[in-house]
């Protein structure tokens, strides 16, 4: 009987302790709390550096893996947990052979990798979260276009890799773009311009920041 007392209070501790465990935390209003914008912060980043030709595009899909929507993302994710997240994975390999997005295109900086990492570890949510956008405060290259550009058009127009003969990773060059008139017309796509990103067009907050950028005189 001793025996029978014993697991039976042994099998009440354990329900116990699994009926006690934390649970993530997930605010009502997640957008308002400060979480991971997946629209406008991740979306563009996987799509702009993964869902290319040739890798994980709607033509290509490498491996039975298409990255240029939510649903194609969360694929290879798994909420909270980045260690069993196949994404979080492959873009810290640190061979070369499997790294992602492999060469010639970069590696994703140890900003954009961390700005990942914060998704998935608040649960990768599809948020979309619009009102951020700040267009009336005076812009800046610095604080609003530079990571605009980094996470949607560096992937093709970088140190590695000038798709068309343009890069876009440095002020000057984002100003001869401007200039030349190829960014704003390839962003909205203008008549006889290609819509770019090619993965999808970016955020109608992103295109209203550059364009009001643009009009406030390209301040640094």
């Amino acid at each position: 009987m001793r025996n029978f007392a014993f697991l039976y209070s042994l099998l009440f501790i354990v329900l116990i302790s699994l009926s006690c465990t934390t649970e993530p935390y997930l605010p009502d209003n997640p957008c308002e709390a400060g979480f991971i914008d997946f629209e406008q912060e991740i979306l563009p980043l996987i799509a702009s550096q993964c869902a290319v030709s040739g890798c994980h595009d709607a033509g290509t899909r490498e491996d039975g893996i298409q990255l240029d929507s939510y649903a194609g993302i969360i694929d290879i994710v798994q909420a909270f947990e980045l260690d069993n997240s196949e994404l979080w994975e492959v873009i810290n390999e640190s061979s070369s052979d499997e790294v992602m997005p492999p060469p010639p295109r970069q590696k994703l900086s140890s900003v954009q990798r961390e700005l990942i990492k914060q998704w998935i570890s608040q649960g990768a949510m599809n948020l979309s979260c619009e009102g951020r956008c700040d267009t009336i405060s005076p812009m800046s290259y610095a604080l609003h276009i530079q990571p605009i550009i980094q996470s949607s058009c560096v992937g093709c127009h970088g140190p590695n890799l000038q798709e068309a003969g343009l890069r876009l990773d440095a002020y000057t060059d984002a100003m001869s773009a401007v200039d030349s008139k190829q960014l704003e017309l390839h962003i909205q796509a203008g008549t006889g311009y290609s819509i770019m990103p090619p993965s999808g067009p970016l955020t109608n907050c992103s295109q209203r920041s550059i364009i009001l950028w643009i009009n406030q005189g390209m301040p640094q």
